[in-house]
């Protein structure tokens, strides 16, 4: 006997020829690359024979994107690939009456502060400050937005869930969903270096031992509702906080001794300490406030379009925070005033997903020729 298992897919290949563009999505013939422009301005100075001090500011913006960029149709979700909220995209939403469309937006600015001390006497040593700001609607290729049950984020380059429907971009208040972004970290610290020693004078013989040491803001954290099988802001970016402070200092040991006509043959053994202190900090919590999704509000019109543009414009917060409070919601009618198998609000909201490291040890041994 045999048995045949099958994947059914039910997204709609953007790249059928001939076909429709309201119903099959299309690739923009036009679509533009992806662009980030970047401006630097630089001081440098010597302030001692071995130590150098440097000033940066950065500033770095997301010109233009490459998405997969949707709407519902007849058959399923339909995908324009090329640059969303401008080109076809644009016409596309704009011919079928959306009156508001998420542009990506990601802008970066940063200072950093940076003391440099070349190699002396066996010994160098480097210590950075980066105060930064990363703000817009738009991570990159990888979407922290969509925290896995593991806390990693989803890692589709160009094919996220970010512009795949009409209110992606949007917050359930009918706001455009910008602000701080996931991996933004205010303040950054770090320091490294390298020390040397020469066992009775002789460069054969020597032993290395360095460090690198972090201190980082945590992250910012958001409040998520599903809205069409998306999950969107509910209020604002960065509601909910921030995770706590990162730090975390690693070392490492490297003994080598050179033999042979001048030093040619070479052993080396390693020992690296990962997470000295062993510490445990959260580094990602459950954002999605419920464990389904939640179709529109009560009083559709029915109309999707309709219903889009009142979500981006008056927004469905009310509404959504009141099918929430009687801890369900039915999806199949989200008309009904009656909860039936309904969605229940997320208990793990909130509660951590994900951890630093814990401590790791490595021992290596090799041989160099």
């Amino acid at each position: 006997m045999n048995s045949y298992v099958c994947d059914q897919d039910y997204r709609i290949a953007s790249n059928v020829p001939g076909a429709d563009v309201f119903g099959s999505g299309a690739v923009d013939p036009n679509v533009k690359p992806f662009r980030q422009s970047e401006y630097t301005f630089e001081f440098q100075r010597e302030v001692s024979r071995a130590t150098v001090f440097t000033g940066r500011f950065l500033y770095r913006n997301l010109d233009q994107a490459v998405e997969d960029a949707g709407i519902f149709s007849a058959s399923g979700e339909a995908y324009v690939i090329g640059n969303p909220g401008a080109g076809l995209h644009l016409k596309l939403l704009n011919d079928l009456g959306y009156k508001k469309v998420a542009v990506p937006e990601r802008k970066y600015k940063a200072l950093q502060l940076e003391v440099d001390s070349r190699y002396v006497k066996n010994f160098n040593f480097n210590a950075n400050y980066t105060f930064s700001r990363l703000r817009g609607n738009y991570s990159g290729l990888a979407g922290p937005d969509e925290l896995t049950a593991a806390g990693g984020s989803r890692n589709d380059p160009n094919v996220l869930r970010d512009f795949d429907l009409p209110h992606v971009g949007f917050t359930a208040t009918g706001q455009e969903a910008k602000g701080l972004l996931p991996l933004d970290r205010t303040h950054v610290l770090k320091a490294s270096g390298t020390y040397s020693h020469q066992w009775m004078g002789r460069t054969s013989n020597m032993t290395d031992i360095s460090f690198f040491t972090t201190a980082q803001s945590g992250t910012p954290k958001t409040s998520f509702i599903s809205i069409f099988f998306i999950p969107i802001p509910e209020t604002t970016r960065g509601d909910l906080g921030r995770t706590p402070t990162f730090t975390q200092t690693d070392l490492s040991f490297t003994h080598r001794y050179r033999f042979g006509n001048d030093g040619r043959f070479a052993v080396a053994f390693d020992f690296n300490v990962l997470n000295v202190l062993n510490q445990n900090t959260i580094l990602a919590v459950n954002q999605n406030k419920h464990s389904g999704y939640f179709g529109y509000t009560q009083g559709t019109t029915g109309n999707y379009v309709t219903d889009i543009n009142t979500l981006t414009s008056s927004g469905v917060l009310a509404q959504y925070q009141a099918a929430e409070a009687a801890f369900c919601i039915n999806p199949a009618a989200p008309t009904a005033n009656t909860c039936g198998t309904g969605v229940t609000r997320n208990v793990a909201f909130n509660q951590p997903i994900s951890w630093q490291d814990p401590r790791t040890v490595r021992f290596g041994f090799r041989f160099q020729f």
